[in-house]
């Protein structure tokens, strides 16, 4: 059984990185809303064994920090690319910026 959950997570996995390529070239806006769609959370919610309490909260406040790193990650994308137009040194340092933080806030997430 646990073979075909792998191969069911794999479709799911393949079909949403089609979809988020397919986006890409057709609708900006849905191409940047994919990334945050709502069902994501809750599903990876139940993944975790609903009834353990502890897990949800050290779960929750994780995703907390991550959300909070991630958006920090964007930000600082969008100031250094807006200053020098080159998207793949405002990526580099965006992403040694965010390892940086994530390396500190291990512990937390």
């Amino acid at each position: 059984m646990h073979g075909l959950d792998y191969l069911l997570n794999f479709v799911v996995g393949g079909l949403s990185f089609s979809i988020f390529k397919y986006l890409a070239g057709i609708n900006m806006k849905l191409c940047c809303l994919l990334p945050v769609i709502p069902i994501f959370f809750p599903v990876s919610i139940y993944l975790f064994h609903y009834n353990n309490k502890e897990k949800i909260n050290r779960y929750l406040s994780g995703s907390i920090y991550a959300v909070s790193l991630y958006l920090l990650f964007l930000m600082i994308t969008y100031f250094i690319y807006s200053q020098s137009n080159n998207i793949y040194n405002s990526m580099l340092i965006s992403f040694l910026f965010y390892s940086i933080f994530l390396f500190i806030f291990w512990n937390r997430i």
